[in-house]
């Protein structure tokens, strides 16, 4: 009787490791859209004058942003992936490309992140340099697809050649490039597909 109940015990087990597997497999297998909308509040400097006295950031600046990320679950509490983001700062468009874009899996509800990438700032000429940050990202069960974020953002040594013809001239003391740091927190409704 008891090696009966035993084997009875193996087979049931046997089956939902057989049944289940394919779940988890799926689950961990799977590429998962997001699509991101929300505004950011960035201040901005811009060295122009490398032998001038120290630039301090501008005023704080509403920006509208979207974004589209691509990610996959590849641990029970890790999801990597990656994104690229548009925001319009100053009138002047800024893509950033995050080449890596981490969420750690808290609980069914909470995440928090972190990414590093690049960016370019389309200011006279294009400006080129990196860009990270870390966040945290609420999505209750009840919500769905529907996510909201907030992002702690970094944009540093956007660089630029001063070719433009409303440049400051370029001179031994200030130097032949332009340098543009940005700093900001963006918040961000997201839907999951």
């Amino acid at each position: 009787m008891k090696n009966k109940t035993s084997s009875k015990i193996k087979l049931i087990t046997c089956c939902l490791i057989v049944t289940t597997a394919p779940t988890l497999a799926v689950e961990y297998d799977r590429l998962n859209g997001r699509f991101d909308i929300g505004l950011g509040l960035f201040q901005k400097k811009v060295l122009v004058d490398h032998s001038g006295p120290s630039v301090d950031f501008d005023d704080a600046e509403v920006s509208p942003l979207i974004g589209f990320a691509l990610n996959k679950r590849v641990s029970d509490h890790s999801l990597v992936g990656a994104k690229i983001e548009i925001q319009k700062i100053d009138g002047n468009l800024l893509t950033s490309f995050r080449a890596l874009d981490y969420r750690y899996i808290i609980d069914e509800s909470w995440q928090v992140g972190a990414f590093i990438g690049a960016s370019r700032y389309d200011f006279r000429t294009p400006a080129y340099g990196y860009n990270l940050g870390f966040g945290t990202f609420y999505k209750p069960q009840s919500w769905k697809r529907w996510s909201f974020g907030a992002e702690l953002q970094l944009m540093d040594k956007l660089a630029r050649d001063k070719i433009h013809p409303d440049d400051a001239p370029y001179t031994q003391s200030t130097g032949p490039d332009t340098f543009t740091h940005m700093v900001g927190l963006a918040v961000t409704m997201s839907y999951h597909f």
